[in-house]
């Protein structure tokens, strides 16, 4: 029994986000989300941002991107390639939050170009 390790019950937002933190690079949605924690979406949502302080799709967000900058930090990854596998199904809409969430395009970014935070 030592060598066991206990099984403690885990609450649904952090079953979420640790599914969020495995998987961030796949198509997500609450709905899926909320069908894994077999909650309604409506309450999922709620107790999402009552206990993250943010929304779900704002955390998933946070997290790609968070993933994005790791890459171009420390890869010679095609932008377009690192799109893809942190979840963006669009070139376009990557660049476009990725610039709203650092102040920088991605090509800024990778090339340490300070235009504000992060």
């Amino acid at each position: 029994m030592a060598n066991r390790k206990k099984k403690f019950v885990t609450s649904p937002v952090e079953l979420v986000v640790r599914y969020v933190e495995e998987h961030y690079a796949e198509s997500i949605t609450l709905n899926m989300m909320a069908e894994i924690v077999y909650l309604s979406p409506s309450y999922l949502s709620s107790l999402f941002k009552s206990k993250q302080g943010q929304s779900f799709i704002d955390f998933l967000t946070e997290k790609r991107i968070e993933k994005a900058k790791t890459m171009l930090r420390y890869s010679d990854e095609k932008i377009q390639v690192i799109s893809d596998s942190t979840g963006f199904t669009n070139i376009r809409h990557f660049n476009r939050v990725f610039k709203a969430l650092t102040n920088r395009t991605p090509t800024e970014f990778r090339e340490g170009k300070n235009f504000g935070a992060n």
